[in-house]
């Protein structure tokens, strides 16, 4: 079965949501309210999409009868996953993920790449008999998507595998603006260490250069947007709704993160890496304002020239923004650091003329774009 990108209506994988549908204890016409709110990644791998508005362009948003259901059905297959002790790999997508970011979606995607006892189930350079699964893009701009996130990544029995978890994680636990998200994770193995150390990571660039080719036949190259040149200037690189190659984009991930564990043998095993999240989890709890991340910032700031420096200086500002939003008056009583990290942040932003709004929003293209594009003519003839 192959479905094309974002298809009508009409060309639906029934296989994919009939079996959705009897794990959530659905009937046939949940079908037919399901069927415009599909979507599909690079490979043909459907996608359900919730989201109380339009998430994905062309994907119209649900009326309330309709996203009532959804939300019915989701929350029973979530119950069904967490007794089959389902594996799920997840990617979370949106801008600057950590303390001050924005993540804007959360996709999953069952898997049988990895046993109960996550160890690997497929023989390497084997691509035969992967079973397939209906994904799920959920908007995490609302508090319907919250809710359904919050279920499966608090579920004990559903074990998420996702690939560099540090950052997602911070904005899942603490991400104030613009929906709270309150996130109380667990059971999730970040597959990264795997193959990598907490203080050395591996990048998911470097790590699929070392997957063969036929495991990622049919997906685009990784890193196809340009999240610098739009996070240097507090813009949004995934203008929303999201356009056909951003979806994909998002539902990507999970096939490049199951490549990988298709095709790759771990440095260490999954389950010492699930302990090793564990502690990395337990140091985020430990630490809720960031307050080491902010220090870690800081000495990488140090070491950001041009563009990085300028991205580096955003984020830096906005945890500093998020922070004093979420406890008011009472950052004061960490103001050495914060002052500090403030006043780096602001003559970095200050020479480049970027503004951060109170409420942490990200810049409009079309309303700032001309003023930027004169004021880098500018510094370019310095």
């Amino acid at each position: 079965l192959k479905c094309t990108l974002f298809a009508a209506p009409s060309l639906i994988c029934l296989s994919w949501m009939d079996a959705f549908i009897d794990a959530a204890s659905g009937s046939p016409s949940d079908l037919a309210v399901l069927q415009d709110f599909q979507g599909s990644s690079s490979l043909g791998n459907p996608f359900l999409i919730i989201s109380e508005a339009e998430l994905v362009a062309g994907i119209r948003a649900p009326s309330k009868e309709e996203l009532d259901r959804m939300m019915i059905l989701m929350s029973k297959y979530i119950e069904f996953a967490t007794a089959k002790e389902t594996l799920m790999i997840a990617d979370f997508e949106g801008e600057m993920p950590g303390h001050g970011g924005e993540l804007v979606s959360a996709a999953f995607l069952p898997t049988a790449s990895l046993d109960s006892n996550l160890v690997p189930t497929m023989s390497k350079g084997s691509q035969e008999g992967m079973p397939k699964s209906l994904g799920f893009l959920i908007d995490l701009r609302c508090e319907s998507g919250a809710s359904l996130v919050r279920q499966v990544l608090g579920s004990e029995g559903i074990t998420k595998l996702i690939w560099g978890a540090d950052g997602d994680l911070q904005s899942l636990m603490y991400q104030a603006l613009p929906v709270p998200l309150k996130v109380n994770p667990a059971a999730v193995v970040d597959v990264q260490l795997g193959f990598s150390e907490l203080g050395r990571r591996l990048g998911m660039q470097r790590m699929l250069e070392k997957v063969p080719p036929q495991f990622l036949e049919g997906l685009p190259r990784k890193g196809q947007i340009n999240f610098d040149a739009f996070h240097s200037r507090n813009m949004r690189a995934l203008p929303l709704p999201l356009a056909a190659k951003e979806a994909a984009y998002a539902m990507d991930d999970l096939h490049r993160i199951e490549a990988i564990l298709r095709s790759q043998i771990p440095q260490r095993p999954f389950a010492d890496a699930r302990r090793v999240s564990d502690q990395a989890m337990r140091d985020i709890r430990d630490d809720p304002l960031g307050l080491r991340s902010l220090k870690e910032q800081l000495t990488w700031f140090g070491k950001k020239y041009g563009t990085a420096r300028v991205v580096k200086a955003v984020e830096i500002k906005r945890h500093i923004m998020s922070i004093k939003v979420r406890i008011g008056d009472e950052w004061r009583h960490h103001e050495a650091v914060v002052s500090a990290a403030e006043q780096m942040a602001d003559e970095v932003l200050q020479k480049h003329r970027v503004s951060i709004p109170a409420d942490l929003s990200l810049q409009d293209e079309a309303r700032i774009g001309e003023e930027w594009r004169r004021h880098k003519a500018a510094l370019s003839a310095e």
